[in-house]
């Protein structure tokens, strides 16, 4: 987040019925504190819409390519200010022969093409247009 590590090595899943970027409380919990965000219910937080140029970007590594995504990536309705902001990620833990993992839903995928290549078993990705 910014120019700081948050989370070293997990795995992650990559999910378009998952709208949030999904991973460990802890994590998400010390990101949402980070921004200043309030708690809306267990695990979901609101931002102030007035911060969002200041907020950083978030840089995600994956298979060692960096993915960047801007305070608008991350933040549900960071376009129109009038509404609640809503921090687009969410904590949910794994048993511990699972986890750590993350879900990388929708916020993810709307900035990042992802390309699910069955027969190789792996994943491409690239920014999207």
């Amino acid at each position: 987040m910014g120019n700081q590590t948050i989370h070293g090595n997990a795995h992650i899943i990559v999910d378009s019925g998952t709208s949030l970027l999904t991973g460990p409380t802890a994590v998400v919990t010390q990101i949402a504190q980070m921004l200043g965000a309030n708690q809306l219910l267990p695990g979901r937080y609101l931002l102030d819409c007035s911060k969002i140029p200041t907020y950083p970007d978030m840089m995600i590594t994956i298979g060692g390519k960096t993915w960047v995504l801007k305070p608008a990536d991350y933040i549900i309705n960071a376009e129109n200010a009038n509404v609640e902001c809503i921090l687009g990620m969410m904590g949910m833990d794994m048993p511990p022969n699972v986890g750590p993992l993350w879900i990388m839903g929708d916020v993810f995928m709307k900035k990042v093409f992802t390309v699910f290549d069955y027969g190789q078993k792996m994943l491409h990705f690239a920014y999207a247009a």
